[in-house]
C-alpha cells in the first residue's frame, strides 16, 4: 500500500505542519505566494503527503523549474518544504516521500532532481549516501542587529570549543560582550540552560561589527576554528571597539551611487515601463534558473517586499527585490533577486538596500552573490544545492548556473 498521496492538503493544515517543523515557516499570504501564485504550480500533482488517523503527518513539494543557458535547457524538479510532524518521525515517512517525489520527477522527463540544503543537516548526509552531487552557494550576510545575531550564531562556534563552553557555562552570566547596539551576556550565547546562583554583575570587552562578521565566517566555515586566535586578537585589542557605530552610519558608508552617475530609488511596485526595463536586464546567455516575465512578476509579488531600482542617464541598469522573513528572534531582509546589466551598478544598489534594511528594521540582510561585499559582510559556506542527474548531459548546467535566494525559498 502506498504511504503517500498526491494533492495539496488544506492550506491551514499545511501551514500548521510547516510551522511546527520549521519553528515558524510563514503565514498564509506567504503560502499563497509560494504555492498558489507560483508559475506552473499544479496543486493536484506537485504536493505529496502522508496521513495518520486522518491527520496530516508529512508533506513535500516538487517545484517545477528550468535551467537555461542560451539554447540549452534542462527541466528540474526541486524538492522542498519537506516536513514530518514530530509525533510521526522515525516511521519512514520522509523516506517514502523522498522515493515518491524522485520517481515522480523522473516520470515527468526531468533531466535533474535537486534540493537545497545545509551541510549540517541530516538530509545533506542522506543524499551524499545516495550518491547525489552538490556545490556550495555563495551566501553573504550583513549584520544590522549584532546583539540578536550574536545570540543566534555564537553557539555554533562555542559548541566546537569545549574549554570555552565550560568557561561560558560557569561564568557566562558574569560576562558580557558590548556590541554596537547593546550588551549581550555570554550566557545568552549558549543554547543550554543557565546554572543557578551565578552573580548578576557583568563585565566584558567590546566586539566590533567587523569582528562579529569574522565570528560568523568561522562558525559557518568548513575550515577548523584555527583563525579563532586572530578573531580574539582583534576583538580584545585597544581598537576593538573603534568600529562600534550605529546602524544608520554603517549603512551609509558604502560609496554613494550619485558619485558614479547612478541613481537609486525604491518602491513597493513597478510601472509597466519599469517592468519591461527589468525584463530586458536579463542575459539569456548566462546559465541560470529560468526568468520569464511570469517568473519576474512572481518575484515582484513577494509579500511585503520593496523593489530597488538603479538608473543611469534615465535608463534602468539594475534592480533588486528585498523582502522580510522572520527567523526566530531575527527579522531577515532577503535579497530575493539582484540583477544588473552594468557591474558598476551593483554597489549603489547594495548601498540603497542597506539603508532600506535599516528603515524596515531588519536585523540581518542575506544575498547569494560571488561579488566582493566588504568587511562588514560575512560569508557562509554551509548552503548547498544537491542534485541527482537522470540525464548526465545536463549536469554541467546545474554545476554552473547562477542561483538567487528566490530560487531557494
Amino acid at each position: 500500500m502506498r504511504r503517500t498521496q498526491q494533492g495539496q492538503p488544506r492550506v491551514e493544515e499545511m501551514v500548521s505542519l510547516l510551522d511546527d517543523a520549521y519553528d515558524g515557516w510563514g503565514t498564509e499570504p506567504y503560502f499563497h505566494w509560494k504555492y498558489t501564485q507560483y508559475p506552473e504550480y499544479n496543486p493536484q500533482r506537485h504536493v505529496f503527503c502522508s496521513r495518520r488517523n486522518g491527520e496530516l503527518a508529512a508533506v513535500r513539494r516538487a517545484f517545477y523549474k528550468e535551467i537555461v543557458d542560451g539554447e540549452q535547457r534542462a527541466v528540474v524538479f526541486v524538492l522542498g518544504d519537506t516536513a514530518v510532524a514530530p509525533a510521526h518521525r522515525g516511521e519512514g515517512l520522509y523516506s517514502a516521500l523522498h522515493s515518491e517525489t524522485v520517481e515522480f520527477s523522473r516520470q515527468q522527463d526531468a533531466e535533474l532532481v535537486a534540493t537545497f540544503n545545509r551541510k549540517t543537516n541530516l538530509t545533506f548526509e542522506a543524499n551524499l549516501d545516495r550518491g547525489w552531487q552538490y556545490r556550495e552557494l555563495p551566501l553573504k550576510i550583513r549584520l544590522l542587529s549584532p546583539d540578536i545575531v550574536l545570540r543566534e550564531y555564537a553557539d555554533l562556534v562555542v559548541s566546537e570549543l569545549p574549554v570555552v563552553e565550560t568557561v561560558a557555562e560557569r561564568l557566562g552570566s558574569r560576562l558580557h560582550i558590548d556590541t554596537s547596539n547593546g550588551p549581550v551576556s555570554v550566557r545568552d550565547c549558549l543554547s543550554s540552560e543557565p546554572s543557578a546562583g551565578l552573580a548578576a554583575r557583568s563585565v566584558g570587552p567590546s566586539v566590533s561589527d567587523r569582528t562579529l562578521a569574522q565570528l560568523i565566517d568561522i562558525a559557518c566555515s568548513d575550515d577548523s576554528v584555527d583563525p579563532l586566535s586572530r578573531l580574539l586578537a582583534g576583538w580584545l585589542s585597544p581598537n576593538g571597539s573603534a568600529s562600534v557605530r550605529n546602524r544608520t552610519t554603517q549603512a551609509a558608508e558604502r560609496p554613494a551611487g550619485a558619485a558614479t552617475g547612478y541613481r537609486t530609488h525604491r518602491a513597493h511596485s513597478v510601472s509597466a515601463g519599469e517592468f519591461e526595463s527589468i525584463v530586458e536586464l536579463y542575459d539569456d546567455e548566462t546559465a541560470s534558473f529560468r526568468r520569464t516575465p511570469a517568473d519576474i512578476r512572481h518575484i515582484l509579488q513577494y509579500p511585503g517586499c520593496d523593489v530597488v531600482l538603479a538608473t543611469r542617464e534615465g535608463r534602468c541598469v539594475g534592480y533588486a527585490v528585498v523582502g522580510p522573513r522572520p527567523n526566530g528572534e531575527l527579522l531577515e531582509g532577503r535579497i530575493l533577486e539582484c540583477c544588473v546589466d552594468q557591474p558598476a551598478a551593483f554597489d549603489p544598489l547594495i548601498a540603497e538596500i542597506e539603508r532600506l534594511a535599516v528603515d524596515r528594521g531588519y536585523d540581518i540582510i542575506l544575498v547569494f552573490t560571488d561579488r566582493p561585499m566588504g568587511e562588514l559582510w560575512a560569508s557562509v559556506d554551509q548552503q548547498v544545492i544537491m542534485w541527482r542527474a537522470f540525464d548526465g548531459a545536463s549536469e554541467p548546467l546545474v554545476e554552473n548556473c547562477e542561483i538567487s535566494l528566490y530560487d531557494v525559498v
